[in-house]
């Protein structure tokens, strides 16, 4: 059924892969340099669940980021491809990322507008 709706919800994504506007934190955690770092801003109008879907797997649900807020996810690198699921709390309204390729330790920065459409950026890490 989430695969069904995974194909349905695709958006289209702007993909950029900036090499001089990387965000200044280093992506990863100290415990593990490969994970990924999902930065989540909020400018819908209500709560948003957060989910991620690495290759063909379910997706996971990671949490949730308030009205007008940002939130920072850790998700460890597993070499599949990576797409978010973003989720209306108040609604129900769902849309999902097209599946992207990651390199270990990239930054993956989801912005939310208030029309509810997520645009996704990748950074690469260095």
């Amino acid at each position: 059924m989430r695969a069904r709706f995974v194909r349905m919800a695709l958006v289209g994504i702007v993909l950029l892969a900036c090499g001089g506007n990387q965000p200044e934190s280093t992506a990863g955690s100290p415990e593990n340099p490969e994970d990924v770092t999902l930065i989540v801003d909020n400018d819908y109008g209500s709560t948003i669940a957060v989910y991620v879907i690495f290759g063909s797997a379910s997706a996971r649900r990671l949490g949730n980021v308030s009205a007008g807020q940002e939130r920072q996810f850790t998700v460890r690198w597993s070499g599949a491809g990576f797409a978010t699921q973003i989720e209306s709390v108040l609604d129900n309204r769902r849309v999902a990322s097209n599946t992207i390729n990651l390199p270990p330790g990239a930054i993956v920065h989801v912005e939310v507008d208030s029309r509810f459409r997520p645009k996704v950026t990748a950074y690469k890490v260095n």
